[in-house]
């Protein structure tokens, strides 16, 4: 996924703007969403070396020469080849670890759900690339974003209705608490509310609020990969719903993890194996279904709402 550079073009295929970021410290990646405003809200990997890791409590012994965390960018273009940076959200502002008690990053991942601990996800050697984000979503009547991290198997809501400053912290914005997570969902072992048995999503991609004028529009849809899924590798469409209470808060009891239990609607193959992603892949809302994509195979597949594939196409490109 790493790209490090925007383009736009017009309908004739000419350049209109070009942006790069790409350097030592920062490299745009994956995804990007265009915004109401016409800024467009980007993902950005951002390195710290190993000593910045372990000052934040990475375990010393899984902490390769450099890890690269994750930014969001909103980026408002200039002229034909620049942008202004408006608003932006790090991970590394946001973290918990119980490694070290004289850090500021101090405490029980189970107490702080709203945190990511540091010393979750792949192990050495691959953990260089740490939780590895690979798609961004807006919802303009929340002013929230919601990324899929796929290393470790959630999604992530974040409130957009803060300044940089309050995304940088944990107080302020829209909601109230600045730039930790409002709500997760898919694995809750990774905030030590959950084990293996509670884990729903395996290796997603593309996690998208349903719009208006389609079945559970305001619900979340998920491209669920089902790499690792225990009862077998195949992938399904998952639709959730996530608890909210009258104000718009997502709810959260005490000791238990982000809600719901289960996807209100999964749509696999009729026979499931028979559709499996091990990697990529994305799906949208049609009139009368979802289309998704099975990237590794090149394909286009039209389910309709009683799992049945209606269409399908594959890429003759191999």
């Amino acid at each position: 996924g790493r790209g490090g550079r925007l383009e736009r073009f017009d309908w004739s295929g000419n350049l209109m703007w070009s942006y790069t970021l790409s350097n030592d410290s920062l490299c745009l990646h994956h995804d990007f969403t265009l915004l109401p405003n016409g800024n467009i809200l980007a993902i950005a990997w951002e390195r710290h070396d190993s000593l910045d890791a372990v000052l934040h409590g990475k375990y010393p012994s899984e902490t390769p020469h450099a890890i690269w965390s994750e930014r969001l960018v909103e980026l408002e273009p200039v002229g034909t080849d620049s942008a202004t940076v408006v608003w932006q959200w790090r991970l590394w502002d946001h973290l918990v670890q119980h490694l070290d008690s004289t850090l500021p990053s101090y405490g029980q991942p189970g107490d702080h759900p709203e945190l990511v601990n540091i010393n979750v996800g792949p192990a050495p050697p691959n953990n260089v690339d740490w939780v590895h984000f690979n798609s961004i979503s807006y919802n303009a009547v929340l002013d929230q974003v919601m990324v899929s991290v796929h290393n470790l198997n959630e999604v992530w809501i974040i409130d957009h209705g803060t300044t940089t400053a309050q995304a940088a912290g944990h107080t302020g914005g829209a909601r109230g608490h600045g730039g930790d997570l409002l709500y997760r969902w898919g694995n809750p072992g990774m905030y030590d509310r959950g084990d293996q048995s509670d884990q729903r999503l395996f290796g997603q991609h593309h996690a998208t609020w349903i719009s208006s004028g389609f079945p559970y529009a305001g619900n979340i849809l998920i491209f669920n990969n089902g790499a690792g899924r225990p009862e077998g590798n195949y992938s399904s469409l998952d639709i959730i719903t996530p608890p909210m209470d009258p104000q718009g808060n997502y709810v959260l009891q005490p000791t238990a993890p982000f809600g719901p239990n289960m996807a209100v609607e999964s749509i696999t193959a009729p026979v499931p194996t028979d559709f499996f992603s091990s990697f990529i892949g994305g799906v949208f809302p049609t009139e009368n279904g979802y289309l998704a994509t099975n990237g590794p195979a090149g394909e286009f597949l039209q389910f309709d709402t009683h799992d049945s594939i209606i269409w399908r196409y594959r890429n003759p490109v191999n």
